[in-house]
């Protein structure tokens, strides 16, 4: 505070400086967050783009197993008549050329467990394993009388409780129709699950990501990490899933919450071409954007720390300018009064006669006034006793008079 009570006024230059640095820090500050949110975004496109191609790459690899498995039965169900069919149930040696033959063709597929031959009733009548011969098959091909198939392959999971072997599979059949649809017999590949979720372990993933094998229905078929209780479960489909691909191959990519642990996870989806199976692979979003989110703390903590440098370096700045400017004021105050005095201590122009003194002006001012007007001086009248003896000789002698008495 000045002595006169008025606060000190910041210079506008500080204000300057204060406006500018000002707009430079919210500029930085809009340049971070577009920055920060930008490369957030790219994260999540890299790893959208990267389980699209993951789950892609998983469903043909898949794919080309089963499509490979079709080849082959279709090869088969051109191969074997359905009188081969009718007699390998009669015929030991009929039986036994089929099964070496299924054999055969089982030894140009690998991942496929087992391969065999049905007859009408889908009851298996030659195999690669023959211990499955007389056996029924709870495949597509077990219709019922007078029920009629189309001419494709039919990819479907069988749970353990319905499987030939009592392991649950994935089982790709062909029929062999007549000419009106019924079935006369077919062939049968079985895709042991087991094996499946043996290849899907084989694809390295983080710690919270998952990749699962899924069927048309929704029914989890093998998955990574793997979770034996949820195998054969019905899944409910993450939300942002298309419903359905139809027959071709299809994929999409979608942020949701995982229906098996509540996770929200970056998904890639794709559907195995003409086959209702698809691939999943899901990103950990918390564990993707780990790195990024230490970045927008540390870009946080950094940017408030040189705000308060700046602030703190701006706040002395002014105080120093503040008292800067108060310095030179009261020095020129000082400069000021010590003119004055200077002025008073020169040649002094003063009347011989009435004693008044001349300005720089040359007007003539009373010693009283011209002193005051000088200095920071103020004059109290009174008369001195020269001036009271020569003025009142009468008074000043009875009051000199009395003062000798009382000495």
């Amino acid at each position: 505070m000045r002595p006169n009570g008025e606060k000190h006024r910041i210079p506008m230059f500080a204000v300057l400086i204060y406006c500018i640095v000002s707009l430079v820090f919210i500029g930085v500050g809009v340049w971070l967050a577009n920055d920060l949110v930008s490369s957030r975004s790219s994260i999540i496109a890299e790893r959208s783009a990267l389980a699209l191609q993951t789950s892609k790459f998983m469903s043909q690899q898949f794919g080309t197993t089963i499509m490979s498995a079709d080849y082959v039965l279709r090869d088969v169900a051109t191969k074997v008549t359905v009188a081969e069919l009718d007699l390998a149930s009669s015929e030991p040696d009929v039986e036994k050329r089929l099964s070496a033959f299924a054999r055969e063709k089982l030894a140009t597929l690998p991942g496929v467990y087992g391969l065999g031959l049905l007859d009408h009733r889908a009851r298996f009548v030659a195999a690669a394993d023959e211990s499955l011969v007389g056996i029924q098959s709870n495949s597509k091909l077990h219709v019922a009388p007078g029920q009629v198939l189309e001419n494709r392959t039919y990819v479907e999971y069988v749970p353990a409780s319905k499987s030939a072997n009592g392991q649950p599979a994935i089982l790709v059949s062909r029929p062999i129709l007549s000419s009106e649809g019924h079935v006369q017999g077919g062939a049968l590949a079985a895709i042991m699950l087991s094996s499946a979720q043996d290849w899907i372990e084989t694809f390295g993933i983080g710690k919270s990501d998952t990749m699962a094998l899924v069927d048309g229905d929704g029914i989890l078929l093998a998955s990574n990490p793997r979770k034996p209780e949820a195998i054969g479960m019905l899944l409910k489909s993450p939300g942002g899933q298309p419903t359905s691909f139809g027959d071709q191959r299809g994929s999409a990519a979608f942020i949701a919450v995982s229906p098996l642990d509540g996770r929200e996870r970056i998904y890639g989806v794709s559907k195995v071409e003409n086959i209702p199976l698809s691939m999943s692979v899901g990103y950990d979003e918390a564990s993707a954007l780990h790195e990024w989110k230490q970045r927008v703390w540390q870009s946080l903590v950094g940017f408030l720390t040189l705000l308060l440098m700046f602030g703190n370096g701006l706040r002395r700045f002014v105080k120093i300018a503040a008292l800067k400017e108060q310095s030179e004021r009261k020095n020129k105050e000082l400069q000021k009064a010590l003119e004055s005095i200077r002025t008073l201590r020169g040649m002094i122009p003063i009347c011989a006669s009435c004693k008044k003194i001349r300005d720089d002006e040359g007007y003539w001012h009373d010693v009283a006034v011209y002193v005051r007007d000088h200095s920071e001086a103020e004059f109290s009248h009174g008369i001195c006793p020269e001036c009271m003896e020569k003025l009142y000789p009468g008074v000043w002698t009875s009051i000199n008079g009395d003062l000798n008495d009382r000495l």
